[in-house]
């Protein structure tokens, strides 16, 4: 019953991240992203709560992960 309830929640937890194409991503986020990172890196954009976006990609050989707010400043940064 346990690993029933876990899968759940991860599956529940999975359902609310929003992947994004860039297009739906706002034009402040992208040029603040492609300042801070300016060489051609791929990008996944995920929606997450209260209009933040988040930027997974590799960047130097290193995953990383950066928050941004919907006007481009960033919010947090997991390297």
């Amino acid at each position: 019953m346990k690993k029933i309830v876990i899968c759940l929640l991860i599956l529940i937890a999975f359902a609310c991240n929003k992947n994004l194409d860039p297009t739906q991503v706002p034009d402040p986020v992208i040029n603040a992203f492609y300042s801070d990172f300016p060489t051609d890196v791929k990008v996944k954009w995920e929606e997450k709560k209260n209009k933040q976006y988040e930027a997974n990609f590799e960047y130097r050989g290193q995953l990383r992960e950066v928050l941004y707010d919907s006007s481009g400043v960033v919010v947090k940064v997991d390297s």
